[in-house]
């Protein structure tokens, strides 16, 4: 059985580069202007590329402390690299931020704890590192597409309390996110299956034993929102997205608890397929500028609330 899953993600995961390759190439014509990329900064010492990360940000503001987006790529857990939402940070950098794009280990190399150490990890080096770029730590976002968006909520959460970081074998940071964006987002690995891939890969998503293991609670997503309220949040889904029921599921717990958020819920238009986490996969689309739009809004909205400035 074990051979036949990792054949099953093996496939999957090729599928995923294989649709994500043509899209990359046809976009690099199609990118912002005037942004600068700083490409494969290490945020480990280990020399892999999977613990890299990329810088963009508005050309010319070297000196200026901006506020700052970390974005966590999606990939079902087992696919995908930073690169594949460049897109989408550097329209967010034409916008006024600068944005930080992780990558992290994926399954079955390593299970979704060990992805948690790999961005916390980065935050650590972003905290001791951060005067060498143009990035304010006290105007912090965080941002995930799909399993991203998983990675980014629980990731907010160890970083935000003690508790769960202890629960997850971590180390918070002082950095303080003000508020979070999901595209797509998958917010419940428990129990669940995505188009069955989740139900396949579970076996690698979770050590052993893990239903015995101080983390497992949490893994219930009521129980995380129990135990550490959430910032500020937008999220996006659309009618296409096959993982609309997880954002639809997601809000209604946020409704329920009265945490503030902004939903958009695309619906069908024309002959375009606004499909799972179109604005990332389609950014020269108008529906996907409009996404980027507000949610870079609903961001700079917080700053504004909190510190009765613009940015």
């Amino acid at each position: 059985m074990k051979i036949v899953t990792r054949l099953y993600m093996k496939y999957m995961a090729g599928r995923m580069r294989r649709n994500d390759e043509p899209r990359l190439m046809e976009q690099m014509g199609n990118l912002p202007l005037n942004i600068t990329v700083k490409k494969d900064i290490p945020y480990l010492k280990d020399g892999i590329s999977e613990h890299m990360m990329d810088l963009y940000y508005p050309e010319n503001m070297d000196p200026v402390m901006l506020p700052t987006i970390v974005n966590i790529h999606g990939g079902c857990f087992i696919y995908g690299k930073k690169e594949i939402n460049q897109a989408y940070n550097m329209q967010m950098a034409q916008r006024g931020f600068a944005v930080i794009s992780l990558n992290y280990r994926l399954v079955p190399q390593v299970t979704l704890l060990e992805q948690i150490q790999d961005i916390m990890d980065a935050l650590h080096h972003i905290e001791e590192s951060v005067e060498k770029y143009p990035c304010n730590p006290d105007w912090m976002f965080l941002t995930g597409d799909s399993a991203g968006a998983f990675l980014a909520l629980y990731t907010y959460a160890a970083n935000k309390d003690e508790k769960i970081a202890k629960a997850f074998g971590v180390e918070r940071t002082r950095l303080n996110f003000h508020a979070m964006g999901f595209i797509s987002g998958i917010f419940f690995a428990h129990g669940t299956s995505i188009k069955n891939l989740l139900k396949h890969i579970k076996p690698y998503l979770f050590p052993k034993n893990y239903h015995n293991m101080g983390f497992y609670p949490y893994i219930n997503t009521e129980c995380l929102l129990q135990a550490c309220e959430l910032v500020p949040s937008y999220i996006q889904t659309s009618r296409e997205d096959y993982n609309r029921v997880h954002t639809l599921e997601f809000e209604v717990m946020l409704a329920r608890r009265g945490l503030y958020h902004k939903f958009r819920d695309w619906e069908k238009y024309g002959n375009k397929r606004l499909a799972h986490k179109f604005p990332i996969v389609h950014p020269e689309w108008e529906e996907s500028y409009n996404t980027v739009e507000e949610m870079a809004s609903f961001f700079r909205s917080q700053c504004e609330k909190e510190f009765n400035a613009p940015i």
